[in-house]
């Protein structure tokens, strides 16, 4: 197996992760499109999927597990949470709202009206707004993207394809305050994609398409901002303590398709850059990467969307060495 360098950061590409999820793929549902990653205390791995089964359950080697949900529920699959009582939210961004379901599939609770968009007079494309043509701010939800808690237990939701937005709401799903606009100024954002809350309460949004981290505290106060980025998507702490960030560069899918995986200091500090690269062996490097995950061994799970064959499996897993 191939293995690839940065710093004292060292990855080996699985190559075999997933082969044993192809049988299934063909049973009625696929995985060329994963839209999330989670990892719970098992290094179980819940693939949010853009297709008939929203939830795909596979075990640390890749073998299938369990499905969890069906299409009539879903929209489209974005963000996905395990929160901290072990509750499962669900971000459809299709649909504009957010689920809070058990491991049954059951929705338990909805944050939004499904199929009610709010105001932003945003332009539609064959029914999906598109995120370049925002012209004002609304409240909840046109577009929602992902979801994160916070220490207190309030979640925090990012507003972005047909919004710019973040939205917070009390732990028992009570709506509280959102805040931004949009634009490129500190506060203003141009499609909030991704959103991690450290254990001290900053919340981080990966401001996609203005290049960008920004940070805020609890209450939406801007502190800073990261640049020097290129379309950051999603963010994970690691059991290190260290953060992975995926970065999408560019969507384009079957070419060389640019992503790159940055890991960073929790004061933003680069300390390993993986530009995608990873050898000569196409199925080596990832595709317009959306999400990242990191298990408890350190391995890195990036799931990828575009548009791709069918019997592709949209996810890539790097073993730490």
């Amino acid at each position: 197996m191939d293995q690839f360098k940065s710093g004292d950061f060292c990855f080996q590409y699985d190559e075999n992760w997933g082969k044993e999820l192809a049988p299934v793929v063909t049973g009625g549902f696929r995985l060329s499109k994963v839209s999330e990653i989670a990892v719970d205390n098992d290094n179980q791995v819940y693939l949010f999927t853009r297709s008939d089964i929203p939830i795909i359950v596979a075990g640390e080697n890749g073998n299938f597990i369990r499905t969890i949900g069906n299409a009539s529920q879903i929209g489209r699959a974005h963000g996905m949470l395990f929160d901290s009582k072990g509750a499962f939210w669900c971000v459809d961004d299709y649909w504009s709202a957010v689920y809070k379901m058990d491991m049954n599939g059951n929705i338990l609770q909805t944050l939004g009206t499904p199929k009610q968009h709010s105001g932003t007079d945003v332009d539609w494309i064959a029914g999906y707004p598109d995120y370049r043509t925002i012209r004002q701010a609304a409240g909840p939800f046109c577009g929602c993207t992902a979801i994160a808690e916070a220490p207190n237990g309030d979640f925090y939701i990012t507003d972005g394809y047909g919004n710019a937005k973040v939205h917070r709401y009390s732990a028992s799903g009570e709506y509280i305050c959102s805040w931004g606009e949009p634009g490129i100024k500190p506060g203003q954002f141009f499609l909030p994609h991704g959103i991690y809350i450290s254990e001290e309460g900053v919340i981080h949004v990966c401001d996609r398409e203005n290049n960008r981290i920004q940070r805020f505290d609890l209450d939406g106060t801007f502190i800073d901002e990261w640049t020097g980025l290129i379309r950051p998507s999603s963010l994970r702490k690691g059991d290190d303590g260290l953060l992975y960030l995926c970065e999408c560069k560019r969507c384009d899918v079957f070419d060389a398709a640019p992503s790159r995986l940055s890991i960073l200091t929790p004061e933003g500090k680069l300390l390993a850059r993986f530009e995608n690269d990873f050898g000569a062996h196409p199925d080596h490097k990832y595709h317009c990467g959306h999400s990242i995950a990191v298990d408890h061994k350190g391995s890195v799970y990036i799931g990828e969307v575009g548009i791709m064959d069918k019997d592709y499996i949209g996810i890539k897993k790097y073993i730490r060495v």
